[in-house]
C-alpha cells in the first residue's frame, strides 16, 4: 500500500495503541507473543475478525536469517556469537585450532579455519598443486576450497591459465573490495575482497544457439579484458577468492566448477572439443608473457615489425606448424604493441613529483618500494616486474646476485641502480630497479629489506650464494645481514677504479706502470690462494713515495680488502 503524505507509519500507530513491537527470544528465532488484540486495542464490531498488524508481520520478516551451516544442531539455535566469532579470529592468529563445544559438530568457518595454509614452493602452481577440501556451504551443497597466502593468488591464476591440458586465460569477472577507511566489526565471517575470476571462454556463448548475456552498456572499461566476444564459448569454469578479514594475508580459494565444459557438460574448448580442431579455440586466447615480452624487447630496440615477423614464421615453419597460441602471432598485434609504445608517456604532469606520484599509483604491481622526498630521508623508487621476480627466482637461488650502480651517473641526476642475475648461458638479466640519488652513503637498507621480503614471500626456501658489488662504498654490513650471504667485489670495477686514480695522482709514467703490475699480481696471487693481505701491505712500503695513490689506497681499499 502506497503511504500517503502526512500519514503516520504503522510502527508509530501500533506503539500508540499500546503493541509491543515484534522481537526475537534470545534462545532461538521464535518471536514473542504479542498480547491478544482484546487486551490492545479498542473492541471491533460484532462478526468481523481483529485485523493482523501488517508491520508486525514485516518485522519479522526482515530478521536477518541464520545459515544451518553456523548453528549446531544438538546446542541452541542462537546465532554465531561475537564472542565466538573473536574467539575463532583469536585461535587463528595464535595457530591453534579453535575447539567446538562439547557434543556440538564443527560449524563451516570452524572447519575453514582448521585448514592448513598451502604454499607450493614452485613459483607457479595450479588446482593440481594443492590438496582440495569438501566443507559444507550453502543449501547443504559441498564447497570444495583451500587457503594460500593471498600474495600468491596471481601465481594460482597464472599456473592454472597454463594448464597443458586446456590452456586457457583467466579474467576477473566480478570484484568487490572494502574501503580501506571502512571501519567493520571483526566478523569471523567477514570479507575484505571477494574476486571472481572466469575462463576467458566465458561466460557467454557467441557459438551458434548459445546464451548471450546483455550487453552491459553501463559497465566501465576494464583493465584487464574478458576476451573478445569470438573467443566467448559458454565455458562455466570459474573460482572464487575472498580475503578474510580475521586473516587479510591468507585467501580463500572457492573452486567448485574446475572443468572446462559448458552448461551441456560437453567440452567447449581446447583440445578435448572436437568443434575447435583448426581454429584458435585450441590454444589460448592471448600469447604468453615470454613471448610479449621478447615482441616488447626487440621492438624497444628498434627492430622493424616486418623483421619481427619474418623471424617469427621461419621458426614456426622450421617447426611444422602452429603448434601453441605464441605461434598464432600476427602482424596486426605487433603493428598494435608498436604503436602503443610509440603513443606512451612517462612525463605525466609538469611537476616531477606529481608525475611520480601519478605513475606509482598506475603501476602498483611493478613498484616493491616507493619513499618521497623527507626532512630526513631521500627519494627511493624500486621497480620490479613480475617477470622480473620469477627470474630473480629461478637464477638466482644458490647462486649470484650483482649491482650496477654506475648506469647513469654521468648524465641523470638520480642515476638507476640495477640488479643482475645470470642465466645457464652467463647472461645477465636485469630483475630490478632502484632510482635514489645516495646508493651509497647507508641508505641501502631502506629498499634492500622490501626486496629480500618480496622474494622470500614467493618461495620460502629462497636463498642467496653470494652479492657482487662493483663500489667500495656499498654498505657491505647490511648487505650481509639482509641477504645472509657473502660480500663480493667485481674485479674489473677494482682495476679500474685502480687505473683511473693511478692516472690522476701519479705523474711519472714508470712509477705508474710498475705499481699497476704489482697490483695486478697481488690480486693474482690471492686468487689463486697463495698470497694474503700481506702483499699489499709491501706495495705501500715500496712505493710510500707516491704519497697521493698510497694515501687513496689506505683510506678506501686497504680497509675493505682486509
Amino acid at each position: 500500500r502506497k503511504k500517503k503524505r502526512g500519514e503516520i507509519p504503522s510502527r508509530l500507530r501500533l506503539r500508540a495503541r499500546g503493541l509491543p513491537p515484534a522481537s526475537f527470544e534470545a534462545s532461538g528465532n521464535k518471536p514473542k507473543t504479542p498480547a491478544p488484540p482484546s487486551q490492545t486495542l479498542a473492541p471491533r464490531a460484532a462478526g468481523r475478525p481483529p485485523r493482523r498488524p501488517a508491520q508486525h508481520t514485516a518485522e519479522v520478516r526482515r530478521q536477518p536469517a541464520i545459515r544451518p551451516a553456523l548453528r549446531s544442531p544438538s546446542a541452541s539455535s542462537a546465532p554465531f556469537a561475537p564472542q565466538a566469532a573473536q574467539a575463532a579470529i583469536h585461535a587463528l592468529r595464535s595457530g591453534r585450532p579453535p575447539t567446538p563445544p562439547p557434543g556440538a559438530r564443527m560449524t563451516r568457518w570452524d572447519e575453514i579455519l582448521t585448514l592448513p595454509v598451502q604454499n607450493p614452493t614452485i613459483l607457479e602452481f595450479s588446482a593440481a598443486d594443492i590438496t582440495w577440501s569438501m566443507v559444507e556451504g550453502w543449501k547443504d551443497s559441498m564447497d570444495r576450497l583451500a587457503l594460500i597466502p593471498f600474495s600468491r593468488v596471481g601465481d594460482f591464476v597464472r599456473g592454472e591459465s597454463n594448464n597443458k591440458a586446456c590452456p586457457t586465460r583467466f579474467h576477473v569477472e566480478a570484484r568487490r573490495r572494502r574501503s580501506p577507511t571502512m571501519t567493520c566489526k571483526p566478523k569471523v565471517d567477514g570479507i575484505l575482497e571477494y574476486i571472481l575470476y572466469w575462463c576467458s571462454f566465458g561466460p557467454d556463448d557467441y557459438r551458434k544457439g548459445g546464451a548471450v548475456r546483455p550487453s552491459r552498456s553501463s559497465c566501465g572499461k576494464r583493465k584487464t579484458p574478458a576476451g573478445r566476444p569470438n573467443t566467448k564459448r559458454g565455458c562455466v569454469c570459474h573460482f572464487i577468492v575472498k580475503r578474510l578479514i580475521a586473516e587479510p594475508s591468507l585467501a580463500l580459494v572457492i573452486y567448485n566448477h574446475n572443468k572446462h565444459v559448458d552448461k551441456k557438460g560437453t567440452p567447449c574448448h581446447g583440445p578435448m572439443d572436437k568443434m575447435a580442431v583448426g581454429t584458435k579455440a585450441m590454444f589460448a586466447p592471448y600469447i604468453s608473457d615470454e613471448l610479449l615480452l621478447e615482441v616488447m624487447s626487440l621492438l624497444y630496440v628498434g627492430i622493424p615489425v616486418e623483421t619481427i615477423m619474418q623471424r617469427h614464421t621461419e621458426m614456426v615453419e622450421k617447426q611444422g606448424g602452429p603448434s601453441n597460441r605464441d605461434d598464432l602471432l600476427t602482424h596486426r598485434y605487433v603493428r598494435r604493441l608498436e604503436r602503443k609504445m610509440r603513443r606512451s608517456v612517462y612525463e605525466l604532469d609538469d611537476d616531477d613529483a606529481v608525475s611520480m606520484n601519478k605513475w606509482v599509483e598506475n603501476n602498483q604491481d611493478c613498484v616493491f618500494f616507493y619513499e618521497d622526498f623527507s626532512d630526513n630521508d631521500t627519494f627511493v623508487l624500486g621497480i620490479q616486474t613480475d617477470w622480473q621476480l620469477q627470474q630473480m627466482i629461478q637464477y638466482g637461488s644458490r647462486s649470484l646476485l650483482a649491482s650496477d650502480s654506475k648506469f647513469g651517473t654521468n648524465k641523470l641526476k638520480y642515476p638507476v641502480h640495477s640488479i643482475l642475475v645470470f642465466d645457464q648461458q652467463k647472461n645477465a638479466i636485469p630483475v630490478a630497479w632502484i632510482i635514489t640519488p645516495n646508493f651509497t652513503h647507508g641508505e641501502i637498507h631502506r629498499w634492500m629489506g622490501a626486496l629480500y621480503d618480496r622474494v622470500r614471500t614467493k618461495d620460502p626456501t629462497w636463498q642467496l650464494g653470494g652479492f657482487i658489488i662493483d663500489d667500495p662504498l656499498t654498505d657491505v654490513r647490511t648487505i650481509r645481514e639482509v641477504f645472509q650471504c657473502p660480500v663480493l667485489i667485481s674485479l674489473w670495477r677494482v682495476r679500474h677504479a685502480w687505473h683511473k686514480n693511478l692516472m690522476s695522482k701519479c705523474s711519472d709514467f714508470e712509477r705508474r706502470s710498475m705499481m699497476s703490475k704489482r697490483l695486478g699480481e697481488a690480486i693474482s696471487s690471492i686468487c689463486r690462494g697463495n698470497g694474503d693481505i700481506e702483499l699489499f701491505q709491501a706495495f705501500l712500503e715500496d712505493f710510500i713515495d707516491c704519497s697521493g695513490f698510497v694515501d687513496y689506497f689506505k683510506a678506501l681499499w686497504f680497509p675493505r680488502l682486509g
